[in-house]
C-alpha cells in the first residue's frame, strides 16, 4: 500500500484542491496554473472562443494536466491580455 503525502506551500500549509471552483485561486498562487473557468473570467472570452483561438493558434495552448484535465500558465494568460501575442 503506497502512502500519499500531500503536498504544501512555502508555509508548510497544504494545497487545496485546484478542482473546486472556490479554490482555484489558491491553486494559482502556488502553481502558476489556470482552469478554463479563471482564464474565461480573466479574458472575459468564452471557453468557445478560447478553444476557437488555440485552433487559430491566437491564444496560449493548455497543459494536458491529466486526461480530462487542462490548465495554462499564468503568465502566458496575462502576456496574452497585456499584448494579445498569436502563438504557434
Amino acid at each position: 500500500m503506497r502512502t500519499i503525502i500531500p503536498l504544501s506551500n512555502t508555509k508548510g500549509e497544504p494545497l487545496k484542491c485546484p478542482y473546486i471552483r472556490s479554490q482555484i485561486f489558491a491553486m494559482n498562487k502556488d502553481l502558476g496554473l489556470l482552469r478554463i473557468d479563471a482564464v474565461a473570467e480573466l479574458t472575459t472570452l468564452s471557453k468557445r472562443t478560447i478553444y476557437r483561438r488555440i485552433q487559430e493558434k491566437l491564444f496560449p495552448p493548455q497543459l494536458k494536466c491529466g486526461s480530462n484535465i487542462a490548465a495554462w500558465r499564468k503568465k502566458d494568460i496575462i502576456k496574452y491580455i497585456e499584448g494579445g501575442f498569436t502563438w504557434a
